[in-house]
């Protein structure tokens, strides 16, 4: 089983630019094919794609098990990758996806029914509209496609704590138009001043908002626990430390458990019993966070805890895309609405979304592995 690396040329996308990404593909000894995709985000991830293609560049294929649903494979392989794992997020995301195809294609399995063996037949999974700008009025007419198509969360971006009156208007405008038919989070990007936090979250806390998203910079949202709303964490976690007070669980265990070395029994023994976690969701981007495997059991502490999950994407392609929808269904308990509705990238990257997308709702593509056409994606990644 040997690692072929080939890099995505840039693919547009209208949200954040020109992007760029790497496909991995592991091929077994009778041609099969699994395939990954590492794309860091600047400014999101914490290592560039040339950092990512070193790491890939460098990685012995022979740490990696054979791809068959063994006993413990899930912690044998996040055992593998966990050196991986630490130098760069996107490239364990990308081997570890490649080779859950793969396996999950010689097992004959959908992704996400490799994943879980709980995962229940039919099973679609919520996504949430995305509104940049929300002082514009294109923006109301996207969030009435999106009602019109089933959508029913819209997520806004608040940008630093001069955007919050901005926010707070346009979230006026959407509670008079659809009442509360919407459910309405708002993402600030860790943007806001500590000392400005809370007073800014008093606002929100008028209009009932479902929660908003990593008000400020990782590090210091546990400081926050008093917030008059629900908050979740983004950036956060990535920093054991935060997990550590997010979850009551000691940041060495945490780690521990991220690498494969212990169970989610093991670590959840450890917990404390009298906590009542600062945060109230826990938002999952496996590019950022190392993986898919890893990002589960980032889930499971959550569930273990009384905290909720989302899943997003980064803006990355049609690869990752297809990993998080089937990641999302996997999920149990279901996650809330996800951010993974389909955007540029997806499609000029060869993706066929309707696989994995029906218009409000993220599902798995039912066919073995992630359901892609493999030889156009990769085709389309040379076109570029």
């Amino acid at each position: 089983m040997t690692p072929r690396i080939r890099e995505i040329r840039t693919y547009p996308d209208a949200s954040v630019g020109p992007r760029r990404g790497t496909l991995v593909v592991l091929k077994d000894g009778h041609g099969i094919t699994g395939i990954g995709e590492a794309s860091p985000l600047a400014g999101h991830s914490p290592e560039t794609l040339e950092a990512a293609n070193s790491v890939l560049n460098r990685f012995d294929p022979d740490l990696l098990p054979p791809p068959i649903p063994a006993p413990r494979w899930e912690g044998t392989l996040l055992t593998s990758l966990r050196d991986v794992a630490e130098k760069s997020p996107a490239a364990a995301m990308a081997l570890e996806t490649a080779w859950i195809d793969l396996a999950a294609q010689l097992a004959g399995l959908p992704f996400a029914a490799f994943l879980s063996d709980e995962l229940r037949a039919g099973r679609r999974v919520p996504v949430n509209i995305l509104v940049n700008s929300p002082e514009h009025e294109s923006s109301l007419q996207r969030i009435d496609r999106a009602l019109a198509a089933g959508i029913s969360t819209v997520k806004l971006k608040a940008g630093d704590i001069h955007g919050v009156q901005a926010t707070l208007d346009m979230i006026g405008r959407i509670q008079r138009k659809w009442g509360d038919s919407l459910s309405i989070r708002v993402d600030a990007n860790g943007s806001w001043p500590l000392d400005l936090a809370i007073p800014a979250l008093k606002k929100f806390a008028d209009f009932g908002i479902e929660y908003c998203e990593q008000p400020v910079e990782k590090g210091k949202l546990r400081v926050l626990s008093s917030s008059p709303v629900p908050l979740a964490a983004d950036e956060s976690l990535v920093d054991f430390g935060e997990l550590e007070a997010f979850a009551g669980i000691r940041a060495e265990r945490i780690s521990e458990y991220l690498g494969g070395l212990t169970t989610s029994e093991d670590v959840l023994k450890t917990a404390s019993e009298s906590f009542s976690p600062p945060v109230k969701v826990f938002v999952l981007k496996p590019m950022v966070l190392g993986g898919i495997l890893r990002s589960r059991r980032i889930a499971r502490i959550a569930a273990g805890r009384g905290i909720r999950c989302t899943v997003t994407h980064l803006f990355d392609g049609a690869v990752a895309f297809a990993a998080y929808a089937e990641f999302a269904v996997s999920l149990q308990p279901p996650p809330l609405a996800c951010g993974l509705y389909p955007h540029d990238a997806t499609a000029a990257a060869g993706s066929d979304n309707e696989k994995h997308f029906d218009g409000c709702c993220v599902r798995s593509a039912r066919q073995p592995g992630l359901g892609l056409n493999r030889g156009a994606i990769l085709d389309a990644a040379l076109d570029r």
